[in-house]
């Protein structure tokens, strides 16, 4: 079994010295000099946390973003740019629509730009995405308790809900 490092970039606290915190979540996994990028934040602590950790996010192979919202999403289109032109991008099919919660605010991804799309591979079900790395593929919710979180909608009048969240 090959060794795993896990470096949390971004989440809602600082960890070492002159690393910055937000809202959101963006993990390094490290395995076999293999790199995947597990979500990437809102964006604003991204590449400075990973500039003070000595992680360059060139190395980045793969990227996996867990759901369409700017918290892990955000840092999208930055983090592309920054790592390999050739790394793809796994997500579900509706994680780049637009999404709202009320009144009016906008909480999806940040609109990627026409050639960074073609970069997307939408994925529901389980895909590897390195030799011994899997995305779990979408997670149906079969309880009650499993709830989103709020109220979330497809357009800005807050009036059309979606389960796309």
């Amino acid at each position: 079994m090959a060794d795993v490092k896990i470096t949390i970039l971004a989440e809602d606290t600082a960890g070492p010295r002159g690393t910055v915190g937000e809202h959101g979540l963006a993990v390094w996994i490290e395995t076999d000099c293999r790199v995947v990028l597990f979500d990437t934040g809102q964006g604003l602590a991204l590449g400075r946390n990973a500039s003070v950790l000595g992680l360059d996010l060139s190395r980045v192979e793969v990227i996996i973003v867990s759901h369409g919202h700017y918290d892990h999403g955000g840092g999208l289109s930055d983090a592309m740019a920054s790592c390999s032109s050739t790394a793809p991008v796994f997500l579900h099919p509706c994680a780049l629509l637009p999404k709202y919660t009320p009144p009016d605010r906008e909480i999806g991804i940040p609109r990627l730009a026409e050639t960074q799309v073609s970069r997307v591979i939408a994925i529901r079900e389980p895909q590897q995405v390195l030799p011994g790395v899997w995305t779990t593929g979408q997670i149906p919710r079969l309880t009650a308790f499993e709830d989103t979180g709020g109220r979330f909608y497809r357009d800005s009048s807050c009036t059309f809900g979606s389960s796309c969240t």
